[in-house]
């Protein structure tokens, strides 16, 4: 999957200083740069030096041993001032070289629309006097408190309080799976764009702290995430949020192996429900799983911390399935059914809500390589938002009916996507990017219904071929 890059002197910063017999370096070489003493990064066609940058750097250095090894100029673009850019090639941040491969496909296209969009934003937040744009609002502390405070409450009564009948310990797993929902889209996935706050020691060490209440891996979210999903949307093959999926409106890019069941593209999409029960489980087994071979999927691990994983993750299920029988009034099998029941709860909604605006009618898919669109303008054709003017769905989506504005923007913290989508809505228009909002969230999940179901002839297709 290693690409060539052509043409990237043109890409080079202005300013930048370049001897006559540029070092050429691979994707494997600059892979190799990868830890916080040794940290180089692929931007715009060059490799930068920032191992003596991580002090000095406003995110921390955890942010750049995240990025250090890889090619990263979309990452670099979404979370820094236009302004930043000049910082490249200085003392603090050298150049090491020209980048002539990359592990990944890149994104070819040429437009304006980014840099228009971005200079608006930047001036609207100016005019109004932000110091920053990762504030916490009284809102989002008192949204934390209760969150929390509804897992710890109801993991509580679901298996350690006393004198509960069974049914109603399932009534509170129930409620366990839905704010368990609700921490994944309002805090961690916040904490995952570190724009939960602007403090780095908070995305550090609160983010860790969810594996205690989610038993998830922030480290390796991220890497699924902000380095996979957030850089390449919707190309299959890479994204790895697209998981159940892997297929395209087209054809399918990556069909299913099965012993059992064959070429499986998909299950049949009355059975789709099925596969979002297993979401938020297969995300904690793929967390161990990643952790063992030192990558999520294809996104390679920098400097694994034992600690900051297991920790956390044996505690989650200490707290959620052995003790319980210990301390509370329940079973071993009693207390692993209520757990289930809360992680298939907490996997709909969360399946539901994750895929509604990426799977569904009218969005894009890049199948070609490299890829002949603008990043920028493809977060926006791969996305579908809905419904802006409900404050419920908007609360149960964790903002992520503004999905457009979150990929084009993940620094910012969610609670101002209102006020940018003024913005974002005349950029599209003086740009001529199509942009696709549905009015309402049931309109989107029958967008998304109605995707899923273009594979169900393909499926019969193979069926009849196999019988004859």
């Amino acid at each position: 999957m290693a690409t060539e890059i052509e043409n990237t002197s043109d890409a080079i910063p202005s300013g930048t200083k370049t001897e006559e017999k540029d070092r050429e370096i691979t994707w494997q070489e600059l892979a190799q740069h990868n830890k916080s003493d040794d940290a180089w990064i692929g931007l715009y066609g060059s490799v930068y030096d920032v191992s003596k940058w991580g002090k000095s750097h406003p995110g921390g250095q955890e942010v750049l041993d995240l990025m250090a090894g890889r090619e990263v100029t979309h990452i670099f673009e979404s979370y820094h001032k236009l302004a930043t850019k000049g910082l490249l090639g200085s003392k603090q941040v050298p150049r090491v070289g020209k980048l002539i491969t990359t592990e990944f496909p890149l994104y070819t296209g040429e437009s304006r629309f980014y840099t228009v969009l971005r200079t608006k934003v930047e001036e609207y937040f100016k005019k109004k006097g932000n110091k920053t744009v990762r504030d916490l609002s009284l809102f989002n502390i008192f949204n934390t408190v209760f969150i929390l405070g509804g897992i710890a409450l109801f993991s509580y009564f679901s298996a350690y309080h006393p004198g509960l009948s069974f049914p109603a310990r399932m009534v509170c797993a129930l409620l366990v799976g839905f704010f368990h929902y609700l921490s994944m889209v309002h805090l961690w996935h916040d904490l995952s764009h570190y724009c939960y706050s602007d403090s780095p020691s908070v995305w550090s060490w609160f983010g860790c702290a969810g594996g205690f209440f989610t038993g998830h891996s922030m480290d390796i979210w991220r890497h699924r995430h902000v380095l996979g999903h957030h850089i390449y949307t919707n190309v299959c093959g890479i994204d790895p949020d697209l998981g159940i999926y892997k297929a395209s409106p087209a054809k399918p890019l990556m069909p299913y192996k099965s012993k059992l069941l064959g070429d499986l593209v998909l299950l049949p999409t009355a059975l789709q429900p099925f596969l979002y029960s297993f979401v938020v489980i297969q995300m904690q087994w793929d967390d161990w799983r990643s952790y063992r071979n030192g990558s999520m999927e294809q996104m390679k691990l920098n400097n694994k911390n034992p600690f900051a994983f297991w920790v956390p993750v044996v505690s989650f299920w200490l707290l959620r399935v052995f003790l319980p029988p210990l301390f509370g009034e329940v079973s071993f099998f009693g207390a692993l059914f209520l757990f289930l029941l809360s992680e298939v709860t907490a996997g709909n909604f969360f399946g539901i809500f994750s895929q509604i605006t990426h799977i569904s009618l009218e969005v894009e898919w890049p199948a070609s390589r490299p890829i002949p669109k603008d990043w920028a303008e493809l977060q926006v054709l791969t996305a579908r938002d809905y419904c802006y003017d409900s404050f419920l769905w908007t609360y149960v989506s964790g903002y992520l009916n503004y999905q457009v504005m979150h990929h084009l923007f993940p620094s910012v913290a969610p609670h101002y996507y209102p006020e940018l989508l003024p913005i974002l809505r005349e950029t599209v228009k003086e740009c001529n990017v199509r942009h696709s909002v549905v009015p309402s969230f049931w309109d989107a999940v029958h967008d998304h219904w109605e995707h899923l179901k273009q594979f169900q002839p393909l499926l019969a297709r193979r069926g009849k071929k196999k019988s004859e």
